[in-house]
């Protein structure tokens, strides 16, 4: 009974094995961390050819060099692609756009797609102080705004409720929360341009790039505004 146990063990070890070899493939590694389970046919200068590893008889499939991180082999062996150097040297520099977008909880505050704290896009925007001044203004009159138009609003939707149902309401209260409601609307929304126009005026102070190349015989600048 124990040798007929050893001999099923064994047996098991053995197709274990030889399914990991029969199943073995190589792995493409993607710059963008995607990986790919394939059978490498053949290798350029510039791109690798391939067969789906679970349809090894099906089409041939091509990847760019420039696309791969590594190849790992299904012997084991490891291939880093390098991206092979320029005949010249690009550089291309642009300075960060600030943007701000109303969150459910606040506002949210970025440098281009970049998410940033507040203190470090007010730090940012003071590089330009005409600028800041500018978004300041715009937000102190949104924040004014918005506490005259919360409890404004609040007695005058009330008030309004209260007459659309038949009710009897004060004609100087709904004359007064009106009014105060309205000016609150005019104070955000003129905020709101207020703060744009201050980050437009910085945005177009920092677009401002350049490209450099560089090769064998000569050396050029360019620059956008």
């Amino acid at each position: 009974m124990i040798l007929i146990n050893i001999k099923n063990i064994l047996a098991t070890i053995f197709l274990f094995f030889l399914s990991t070899v029969l199943y073995a493939q190589d792995v493409i590694f993607l710059n963008n961390g995607q990986r790919i389970k394939v059978k490498v046919i053949e290798k350029t200068d510039t791109e690798i050819k391939y067969r789906n590893y679970s349809h090894q008889d099906g089409p041939v499939y091509s990847l760019k060099i420039e696309k791969i991180n590594r190849i790992v082999y299904e012997e084991g062996g490891i291939e880093q692609m390098v991206e092979k150097p320029k005949s010249g040297i690009e550089i291309e520099l642009e300075e960060g756009k600030l943007s701000t977008k109303k969150g459910l909880f606040g506002w949210r505050y970025y440098n281009n797609s970049e998410r940033i704290s507040k203190n470090g896009f007010l730090l940012k925007l003071r590089e330009n102080e005409s600028a800041h001044q500018k978004f300041e203004e715009g937000k102190n009159l949104k924040t004014i705004g918005g506490i005259m138009g919360f409890p404004s609003g609040l007695v005058f939707g009330y008030n309004l409720g209260t007459m659309l149902r038949g009710g009897k309401t004060s004609r100087e209260v709904n004359i007064i929360s009106g009014t105060v409601w309205v000016a609150s609307l005019i104070l955000e929304i003129t905020g709101s341009a207020q703060m744009r126009k201050g980050l437009n005026e910085f945005n177009a102070s920092q677009n401002l790039g350049y490209q450099l190349k560089l090769d064998n015989n000569s050396i050029g600048i360019s620059f956008s505004f």
